[in-house]
């Protein structure tokens, strides 16, 4: 269960200041055509400003082309409820004010000193796809439900197996919302002695065109099902300039037109289950063809009881050959199997995996930090397939460590009593792909062995409304050829809540790790995240975060020095709907400080964050 402090902290995203206005409604309506309706809206409206968030490198137009500016982001929700038809809209905007330009005195200044290493037509480049005022429909829906049966048309989100085969969803820690626009339908039947329910979707996917963190927009190709959307026409030529000097020794300037180009090509997915359900047994067949030439499929049984003291999973992949840029891609599979037990006070999970040559269903966006200007490499690693990790969620891959491995973890837990459980987990990988990230070449040259264990306690008291989650963990990878620490880690992670009295009541959350990766430097470095926050239930919590890395490069300067990051947050629920100003000012976040950036992954799906000095409001209201 997520904590306040832990969805206050995750409600403020890396790179934000954000003061904010927003209403909500939500109306009933008793009798509209015989039937009940009710109409839903959700406004949430931001208003961003970036300070130096000290991670300039001369080397690189983006990160000096980041900094103190201005944006004011809106999300609009609406849903209608009518009979068996529900209807939806998603509006995003943004606006941005006070963006850095590519001819300012103060970048023109440094490029003529030869303090950057870049030049002005760098940055032209860089910004021709950022900070762009845009207004647009992200998601739209139409569902029609009844017993047995549900169709929908517009936009859904869609999980196949265990996300082996296809996997499109929200993930809020990620700023990652992506859907297939297009039509699903859902069938299911109980014949008494066997439940089948069949499952088949088309369309094109829809990730957000607005990355928030970064101020970067997806350009479309421009496919008629995402009208509204900002496409390459949209974005416009991009224009260079350079100064050369005629027959006659005179100056005379160069304009260089490149045609408007779209950073994504909008994915066309084809896809479907067929499951069946009889005497305690789930069978399940998966399919998706991604873009017309990428199959993916798969085959699962399942058995949700045992005993009922135990339960258990399978699924198979594969990934036949294809030709891909003329070349021959060879068939990959997947093989994946999870397993609990349970007596008394004891409970054992089991989960393991071999993948090989089974590769991520990435999206078809240029990614390409060599092409600035119609790239969008915060993008980098949006995909369509989510094969389980069978690894604890927080871990951050290397390399892609998925396409081609064997391992597995075990955890068992022991409870005490209602109030106190311990745990341990242990787990081993072997991957060819996490040293050498391309192909699935198994000799000694490419392959890493990981364990990673750890150990924790859970305990409630003061009837449950105090409690203490804690755990400490390690991190070893080595690689077989030559023998030496490929990476190591160890780490403590925490969660403690105290009741004071009443509604009051003290949390400190975080993490502190000690990380080795000689490949990219010569000596550890440690890196933390730590907040504490005062509690009125449920109301309100102040907030005041540490965090801090000695990573070298943190900071412009600092090598193995540490770097500071301090910040402060107020989060206001008003928890009730009596009033309308309750239901207007139903959440209000405000954040004011530093966050450093870095990799965040949730369950095997990372990004990048940048580092982020600056504040946000945020205010989210309902009735």
């Amino acid at each position: 269960m997520r904590s306040l402090l832990h969805a206050a902290v995750a409600g403020l995203p890396a790179a934000s200041l954000l003061l904010a206005a927003g209403s909500a409604a939500a109306v009933d309506f008793q009798d509209v055509g015989g039937q009940p309706m009710a109409v839903d809206i959700v406004n949430t409206a931001a208003a961003v400003y970036h300070f130096d968030n000290r991670n300039d490198d001369p080397r690189y137009a983006s990160r000096y082309l980041d900094d103190r500016y201005g944006e004011i982001l809106d999300r609009l929700d609406a849903q209608i409820s009518w009979w068996r038809l529900q209807l939806g809209a998603r509006i995003d905007a943004a606006f941005y004010v006070g963006t850095p330009s590519a001819t300012s005195f103060d970048l023109l200044e440094k490029i003529r000193d030869e303090e950057v290493l870049f030049e002005v037509n760098d940055a032209r480049r860089e910004l021709h796809s950022r900070y762009r005022n845009t207004v647009y429909p992200s998601k739209l829906w139409i569902t029609y439900t009844q017993p047995g049966i549900e169709a929908t048309v517009g936009d859904f989100y869609a999980q196949l197996g265990r996300g082996l085969v296809f996997s499109v969803r929200k993930m809020d820690e990620l700023a990652i919302d992506t859907t297939v626009r297009g039509g699903r339908l859902a069938l299911e039947h109980d014949f008494t002695v066997l439940r089948l329910k069949a499952t088949a979707f088309a369309g094109q996917l829809n990730p957000l065109r607005i990355d928030s963190a970064s101020g970067r927009r997806l350009h479309g190709s421009g496919s008629p099902l995402f009208f509204g959307f900002p496409d390459a026409d949209s974005a416009g030529d991009l224009r260079t300039y350079e100064s050369t000097v005629d027959p006659q020794g005179n100056p005379r300037p160069v304009t260089h037109v490149a045609e408007a180009q779209p950073s994504y090509v909008e994915d066309t997915v084809l896809g479907g289950s067929l499951e069946v359900a009889a005497k305690g047994v789930q069978l399940a067949a998966n399919g998706a063809l991604l873009r017309g030439e990428i199959g993916t499929f798969s085959g699962s049984i399942g058995v949700p009881s045992i005993a009922e003291h135990g339960d258990v999973y399978v699924e198979v992949a594969g990934q036949p050959g294809r030709t891909e840029e003329g070349q021959r891609v060879r068939p990959g599979y997947a093989i994946y199997a999870a397993a609990n037990a349970r007596s008394g006070p004891v409970a054992v999970s089991l989960e393991g995996k071999h993948y090989r040559r089974f590769a991520p269903l990435l999206a078809n966006i240029d990614v390409d930090p060599l092409n600035p200007g119609f790239s969008a490499p915060e993008y980098k690693g949006l995909a369509y397939n989510q094969p389980p990790t069978a690894e604890p969620v927080y871990v951050e891959p290397i390399g892609a460590p998925n396409v081609c491995v064997t391992g597995g973890r075990g955890r068992v837990d022991y409870r005490f009593d209602r109030s106190l459980a311990v745990y341990a987990w242990v787990g081993h990988y072997v991957s060819f792909t996490e040293k050498a990230s391309d192909g699935c070449i198994e000799d000694d040259a490419n392959r890493t062995d990981t364990w990673d264990v750890a150990a924790g306690t859970e305990l409630h008291f003061d009837r449950s409304r105090s409690h203490v989650r804690a755990w400490a963990g390690a991190r070893q990878s080595d690689e077989a050829e030559p023998e030496r620490a490929f990476y190591s880690e160890g780490y403590v992670r925490y969660d403690i809540v105290k009741h004071l009295a009443g509604a009051f009541s003290v949390q400190v959350q975080g993490n502190s790790r000690r990380r080795y990766r000689p490949e990219n430097f010569e000596s550890s470095w440690v890196e933390g995240d730590n907040y504490l926050a005062l509690q009125w239930s449920p109301h309100l919590a102040a907030i005041f975060g540490y965090e801090y890395t000695s990573q070298p490069g943190c900071a412009p300067g600092k090598d193995g020095e540490l770097c500071h990051f301090f910040s402060g947050g107020l989060q206001w629920k008003s928890g009730s709907r009596r009033t309308v100003l309750d239901q207007i000012v139903d959440t209000a976040q405000l954040f004011v400080g530093q966050r450093r950036g870095g990799l965040r992954c949730v369950s095997g799906v990372c990004r990048t964050f940048p580092p982020f000095e600056g504040a946000r409001l945020e205010l989210v209201s309902r009735f």
